[in-house]
């Protein structure tokens, strides 16, 4: 498996990661905080740089991707795959439930991102 392939797996995981942490750490520590004392307690608290220091990773990756293909492309399966991961993720863990229509919205991303990633 190449680096590029690779990336482009891990790209997702690490995002859908990040957002639900920084979901939980919201509700955990900043309910119901806003303006100023938001970003105060927020600026001190270390999950918050842990996390940081993953972007700043997936950035790195992000960048390597695109130094490797096409845009359109890259965007197409990075994106794809994380509406594929958040969902099944919210299902799974978070007992969220997603209508006909929005696995129907899914499916035609998905689709979509097939057509522009096959379409050369």
């Amino acid at each position: 498996m190449t680096l590029k392939i690779l990336a482009l797996f891990l790209l997702p995981v690490i995002n859908l990661i990040t957002q639900i942490s920084i979901k939980h750490i919201s509700k955990r520590d900043l309910n119901g905080l806003v303006g100023i004392d938001f970003l105060k307690k927020m600026v001190f608290l270390p999950e918050i740089w842990l996390i940081a220091g993953f972007q700043f990773f997936s950035f790195m990756l992000w960048s390597y991707v695109l130094s490797k293909t096409e845009l359109g492309i890259a965007n197409a399966i990075v994106g794809s795959s994380f509406y594929i991961l958040a969902s099944l993720t919210g299902i799974l863990f978070f007992q969220e439930y997603l209508s006909v229509k929005q696995w129907m919205g899914i499916f035609l991303v998905t689709a979509g991102s097939l057509l522009l990633i096959t379409g050369k």
